[in-house]
């Protein structure tokens, strides 16, 4: 099993190489790279079950459609986005397809580990004919989407609540359901990890 550190900070690789290493990974399948034209010939190549990105590093329009076509060309590939963090009340991960995971940059050491070694055993479990259960990617409802996307206007709460003729109560409820399922105690956090899925990716209800 390789690895991919897409990255332009050498400090942070540096600290994700030795939490891949206690995870069971081994140094010489780790490629440290800064540019996707590499990561792009590996990938090319089959050298690479895991692919660790920052958000940070690749903010251009042009960047970000570059790792969505990499994304979308490679489905048995893992791609984790570390997201910079607007608030420490993110700490967390979460599918939002089943080979992407946006996790914060600021989660637990053990956290990143677990999702590297749990990836590792699915893999093997996939060689054997056996597929484990895991995390379902994040998914909305039609009418959650449609709130979303209003919330996301910044329009109130009773302004959705009139624009698609339904109960404020209703509104409400969705929203919580909203936080829930994006793992987001704050909407700030909520829109984020939002924007991000759509920026790279293409998700039904949430794209």
């Amino acid at each position: 099993m390789s690895y991919i550190i897409l990255n332009k900070c050498d400090y942070f690789s540096r600290g994700l190489k030795n939490v891949i290493n206690e995870a069971g990974g081994k140094k010489k399948d780790i490629y440290q790279l800064d540019n996707l034209p590499g990561c792009t010939r590996l990938l090319q190549q089959g050298n690479a079950q895991i692919i660790f990105l920052c958000e940070s590093g690749y903010s251009t329009e042009s960047e970000r459609e570059e790792i969505k076509s990499l994304i979308a060309l490679n489905p048995e590939t893992l791609f984790i986005i570390f997201m910079r963090v607007v608030h420490s009340s993110f700490e967390d991960y979460i599918y939002i397809k089943p080979n992407v995971i946006i996790m914060a940059q600021n989660v637990a050491i053990g956290t990143v580990k677990n999702v590297i070694t749990s990836n590792r055993l699915k893999n093997n479990a996939q060689n054997a004919g056996h597929y484990p259960a895991d995390e379902a990617p994040l998914s909305f409802s039609k009418r959650e989407s449609e709130i979303l996307n209003l919330w996301m206007e910044e329009r109130s709460s009773v302004e959705i609540s009139e624009h698609i003729n339904i109960k404020l109560k209703t509104v409400l409820s969705h929203k919580n359901n909203l936080k829930k399922k994006s793992k987001s105690k704050r909407t700030k956090v909520l829109f984020q990890i939002i924007n991000l899925a759509r920026s790279l990716t293409t998700v039904p209800h949430i794209s």
